[in-house]
């Protein structure tokens, strides 16, 4: 049975646009490691949201790729 200490995240700007949707363990939602420029750039000023916990990898994956299509606006981070 796979782990499922898995979770998905959001990142919004002051405005409520979401601008980062990603998946991860522990404290990964809160942490600039890893992040492009511009994303770091503005990091501390975005709200920083665990959308579903408990996940598998696998699920977490599914869901975040679900989410990114969802808000792909033109401003993800992360497309």
């Amino acid at each position: 049975m796979q782990k499922q200490g898995y979770y998905v995240y959001i990142h919004e700007d002051q405005h409520g646009n979401v601008v980062y949707v990603g998946s991860g363990r522990r404290g990964r939602y809160k942490s600039p490691s890893s992040r492009t420029p511009t994303h770091i750039a503005v990091f501390n000023s975005l709200k920083k949201t665990i959308i579903q916990e408990g996940l598998t990898k696998k699920e977490s994956i599914e869901l975040e790729n679900s989410l990114i299509k969802f808000h792909d606006n033109g401003q993800l981070f992360n497309v």
